[in-house]
C-alpha cells in the first residue's frame, strides 16, 4: 500500500486527480542556509509581525498573510542586494505543539499548482524546541484537491511514496535564527510542545536555492 503525504494545509480531506508524475533521490545538496542579517532588520520585521498578529483572531487555520514583515525586508533586499527578485509573500505559519505535519513540497495557489522552490524563514515564537527535517527516496507527484477547515477548496502537490518503502531523513535543523530554506525537497517540521509561529518569505520569479544563496553570499552568477 502507498504511503502518502500531502502540503500542510491541515486537517484536510479530499479527491486526488493525477496530473504529473515525478522521482527524485537527492544526495549532498545543500537544504539550508543560516543567513546573516543585520539584528536591528529583524527586531524590526518580528516587531512588526507580532503588532500584525494582535489584530488577528487563530482558528482552525494554520497559515495566515502578512504584509509589514513583506515591506520591511523587501525594501532591505531591494537595497542590499538589488539583482534578487522581489518577494512575492509574508506568511506566518502558527502550528500548535504535537500536530504532525505531512511531508510535503511547497506550492503556490495556481491551477495547477507550481512548486516552490526555496524561502526565507524567519522565527518568532517558541521555534528553539522544534525541527525542519528533509527526506529522499522514491515518490511520485500527483495534484490533489482538498476542502480545508476553513472550507475552501485548494489544489495543492501530494507525494506519493513507493510501495513498501519509507521516507528517508536526509537533514535536520532547528530554525532558531533566519534561514534559507529548500522547499522544493519534502520536507516537514515537528513542534514538540509549545505553539510556534514562523514567518516565511517567497520570491516572486521562483529563484532556486542555488541563485538566492549566491546573491546573498555576494557571488556574481
Amino acid at each position: 500500500m502507498s504511503v502518502s503525504a500531502t502540503i500542510a494545509l491541515a486537517g484536510h480531506s479530499g479527491t486526488h486527480t493525477a496530473q504529473s508524475i515525478h522521482s527524485k533521490r537527492f544526495f549532498n545538496m545543500q537544504l539550508y542556509k543560516q543567513l546573516n542579517l543585520p539584528d536591528s532588520l529583524i527586531e524590526e520585521i518580528k516587531n512588526c509581525a507580532l503588532a500584525e498578529m494582535q489584530d488577528m483572531q487563530f482558528g482552525a487555520m494554520q497559515l495566515y498573510f502578512l504584509k509589514k514583515p513583506q515591506y520591511v525586508l523587501g525594501k532591505y533586499l531591494k537595497e542590499n542586494y538589488p539583482t534578487l527578485p522581489s518577494l512575492y509573500n509574508c506568511i506566518l505559519f502558527r502550528r500548535p505543539g504535537g500536530y504532525p505535519q505531512p511531508i510535503h513540497l511547497d506550492c503556490n495557489n495556481e491551477d495547477p499548482p507550481q512548486g516552490m522552490k526555496c524561502a526565507i524563514n524567519i522565527p518568532l515564537i517558541n521555534c528553539e524546541d522544534s525541527y525542519m527535517e528533509w527526506f529522499d527516496g522514491n515518490y511520485e507527484i500527483q495534484v490533489a484537491t482538498v476542502k480545508g477547515r476553513d472550507g475552501i477548496i485548494r489544489k495543492h502537490l501530494e507525494l506519493i511514496w513507493e510501495e513498501d518503502t519509507e521516507p528517508r531523513c536526509i537533514e535536520r535543523t532547528v530554525i532558531d535564527q533566519p534561514t534559507l530554506v529548500s522547499v522544493n525537497v519534502p520536507h516537514a517540521v515537528t513542534v514538540i510542545d509549545r505553539t510556534r509561529c514562523l514567518i516565511t518569505f517567497r520570491f516572486a520569479t521562483n529563484p532556486s536555492f542555488e541563485e538566492v544563496s549566491a546573491i546573498l553570499s555576494g557571488i556574481r552568477p
